[in-house]
């Protein structure tokens, strides 16, 4: 297939790229040379226009042009992005069977490519999530098993093994570095849906938890002494989330409705948090809580508010590179989509995007983010520092 180079539009010292839905997901190389986005441009479903659920395609940009196409029209709403080495120098990530009516939940490869070369370096077939580890190897999931690529071939294990229930699935994989650690999430549910929220308060809705390390080269697991869902490795422990219980008295416990509690070491250290709202800012180690309708940054240890007056929004969060962070949000002013900011530890706030506004990811040269609504058309755009703060240096507090 001859692939069509998307038209780059000039921006100063930047580009945008048309084709992005509110769904679509962007990574970029740690020098900011490659980005894999995915985009909606293929009307899969033949009803005349692009928007959910048309099936949508992976593309491979080399300083905003498009220079490879993973597969056009065959990923799913909810598609896993790839991850880059932390060289940048390989790409992993899992490829659906080029069918049209991929899911989640079908077959799918892990793929290492070289986007220099633009040549498939390797492929492990039955594969979903892949993570690089800290030693340039790779792990990845199998069904409910973790499986670990090297130079040594495949090693294939089943911490759910370790589990006493019937049936145990595998929630996800991370890698902890401080600890040369592999870390595995399971849930003892009986469906998929059970990855994500229980049908009830129970105990078993809290999740398992087991590390994978290696001695005298060989992986030996090990299940931790505390619950939690999708554990999160830090310098000084282990973080997870748990469930809060059935608080809104619906009858069963919903991830959404009821919440979650942040933990440590299987102790709670913040109340009612949002789920994967947990980031380490230089030293500053923050998480996104629920108060009063809307959301709020907190310090872990204390805790204490920096930032208040975000209205509830699924795409909240903040990302860093180079002593900048963003936050994403909708402030609780009447606005309309989420707007980006740069974020000061002390909680005050610096506009830099207006909305809509998805995805950040900061470089070192310039901003890259996602500018969408619940349809194509709309734009990756890059835009460097300079041209976001220009005189817009002063901040203002968090409400």
């Amino acid at each position: 297939m001859v692939l069509a180079l998307l038209a780059a539009t000039a921006l100063a010292g930047g580009w945008e790229l048309d084709g992005v839905a509110a769904d679509s997901a962007l990574e970029v190389s740690p020098d900011g040379r490659f980005a894999v986005v995915s985009v909606r441009r293929v009307d899969t479903n033949g009803d005349g226009r692009l928007a959910p659920p048309d099936l949508k395609s992976l593309l491979l940009l080399d300083h905003g042009r498009e220079i490879y196409c993973f597969g056009d029209g065959v990923f799913a709403y909810r598609d896993k992005m790839p991850r880059f080495s932390d060289d940048g120098e390989l790409i992993a990530l899992a490829l659906p069977d080029q069918v049209l009516g991929w899911t989640p939940w079908q077959g799918s490869d892990v793929v290492v490519f070289d986007p220099e070369a633009r040549v498939e370096v390797a492929r492990y077939p039955d594969g979903i999530n892949p993570v690089w580890l800290w030693d340039g190897l790779l792990a990845y999931q199998r069904a409910d098993r973790v499986v670990i690529a090297g130079e040594d071939g495949l090693v294939e294990l089943d911490p759910a093994a370790l589990v006493e229930a019937d049936r145990v699935r595998l929630r996800g994989v991370v890698a902890d570095p401080w600890n040369e650690r592999v870390l595995a999430s399971l849930s003892a549910k009986p469906t998929w849906a059970g990855r994500v929220a229980g049908q009830g308060p129970e105990d078993r809705s809290r999740g398992v938890m087991v590390q994978i390390t290696r001695a005298d080269g060989e992986w030996v697991m090990e299940r931790l002494p505390f619950e939690g869902f999708m554990p999160v490795p830090t310098r000084d422990g282990v973080y997870a989330f748990q469930p809060r219980g059935d608080v809104n008295q619906s009858g069963r416990y919903e991830v959404g409705a009821d919440g979650v509690d942040l933990v440590r070491d299987g102790e709670v250290v913040v109340e009612d948090v949002v789920f994967h709202g947990l980031y380490d800012l230089d030293g500053v180690r923050v998480v996104l809580a629920r108060r009063e309708g809307g959301f709020v940054v907190e310090r872990v240890e204390g805790p204490r508010t920096l930032t208040t007056g975000l209205s509830m929004d699924g795409a909240t969060g903040l990302v860093q590179h180079g002593g900048r962070t963003v936050l994403v949000a909708r402030r609780d002013d009447g606005s309309v989509g989420t707007a980006l900011f740069l974020w000061n530890t002390d909680g005050q706030l610096t506009p830099l995007v207006d909305p809509p506004a998805l995805r950040p990811v900061p470089r070192a040269e310039g901003l890259y983010y996602l500018r969408a609504s619940s349809s194509p058309p709309g734009a990756l755009v890059f835009i460097t520092w300079p041209e976001l703060l220009g005189d817009r240096t002063s901040s203002q507090p968090g409400r």
